[in-house]
């Protein structure tokens, strides 16, 4: 098929362009948070989380990363984690410090993990507290902080759906020097500074699966996630507001981050579980 082709087979229902705000992923975050304050932004096995909420506690974990971890504009900051609101409050904290998310597999070990700390540039992970084994060899041979997040945090009203021990189980201690608990980093209620990215700066590396050798970064723009959200929308037929309820039960990387970023555009809800 050639490109003159194109127009016979595209779907009559969808534009052949897009027209993109010329936002960041974050001020999505704050447009939708102030129009929609007590909307559901995540769904975790019944349990909700506002729209206000995100940003707030996105904020205050954006002042840890900026004034404890010392993550600034173009920063970069590793992240993994199981489908969960860790992931996406997470995600946003970082952009909200102007920085770059990292997002890796929870499937990684310590070996590959070292390859994306090196290649990536981050001194910081963010991740999910039963993950910290494959990464404690890191510290202090490159990753300088650890922010350990307990799923069980946000499992605050009762559910009906199965519960792995992995996602009930309590918070861990975890001394190591440069480690905190996900609960004490917002609880030292640290204010971020203002925000001041653009939307061509660089937001987030998501890296190759490595088939043909060693993983490779994709550098991405806040605007060439946006055009991402926005022909996601489009093609799946939302219309705002109200769109509809995305759910997210794939255990990839790219799977929470993908669907937050079109629910938040769209002022939708993510509801989100982890596949067994």
């Amino acid at each position: 098929m050639e490109p003159k082709d194109y127009p016979t087979v595209w779907p009559k229902q969808h534009p052949k362009s897009l027209t993109v705000p010329s936002t960041t992923l974050w001020y999505n975050l704050e447009v939708a948070a102030a129009r929609y304050p007590d909307k559901p932004a995540t769904i975790f096995y019944d349990s909700r989380l506002s729209y206000a909420e995100l940003k707030r506690q996105a904020e205050r974990l954006a002042g840890f990363l900026q004034q404890r971890c010392g993550i600034g504009a173009g920063a970069r900051v590793l992240l993994s984690a199981q489908n969960s609101p860790q992931f996406v409050l997470a995600f946003y904290a970082v952009l909200r410090c102007d920085g770059v998310v990292v997002p890796v597999s929870p499937m990684n070990v310590t070996e590959e993990l070292a390859h994306y700390m090196e290649d990536s540039g981050a001194s910081t992970a963010i991740i999910a507290q039963e993950l910290y084994l494959h990464y404690k060899a890191l510290m202090g041979r490159g990753l300088t902080h650890a922010i350990l997040a307990t799923y069980s945090d946000y499992l605050t009203a009762p559910t009906k759906l199965a519960l792995s021990e992995t996602l009930s189980a309590p918070r861990r201690e975890v001394l190591d020097p440069g480690v905190v608990s996900w609960s004490d980093a917002l609880a030292a209620a640290y204010e971020p500074q203002p925000p001041k990215g653009r939307t061509g700066d660089l937001c987030a590396i998501l890296y190759t699966s490595g088939t043909t050798g060693r993983p490779k970064g994709c550098m991405h723009t806040h605007s060439s996630i946006m055009f991402t959200a926005v022909g996601g929308a489009i093609w799946e037929g939302m219309a705002a507001p109200p769109p509809k309820t995305f759910c997210s039960e794939d255990r990839s990387s790219a799977a929470v981050p993908g669907c937050a970023r079109i629910s938040v555009t769209m002022v939708g809800t993510l509801a989100q579980c982890v596949h067994r």
